[in-house]
């Protein structure tokens, strides 16, 4: 996991809850394996969720990826939808 990025304890229930319309989360766990950027998994009342905290601050960046991401799938491709990314969390 990215030791820049914010820890599981700075990623928090009631930061998610605020900024995404997940309902009630459950759980958040570290997920391994990010060397650039942190990476959660998110039990939330609306489902389970990807939670990518990004290093560089830059917001342009990650609406830059969303916006590859969520280009329209090929017929038969699947893909999950994702939330807008916001500005970091404190």
């Amino acid at each position: 996991m990215n030791t820049a990025a914010p820890t599981a304890a700075q990623v928090t229930v009631p930061g998610i809850e605020a900024r995404w319309p997940v309902g009630t989360v459950q759980s958040v766990t570290p997920l391994a394996g990010g060397s650039v950027n942190a990476a959660y998994c998110v039990q939330a009342q609306a489902g389970t969720f990807h939670l990518r905290v990004y290093r560089d601050p830059r917001l342009d960046r990650a609406r830059r990826e969303h916006a590859t991401v969520g280009w329209p799938a090929r017929p038969g491709f699947p893909r999950r939808a994702s939330c807008p990314p916001t500005r970091a969390i404190p």
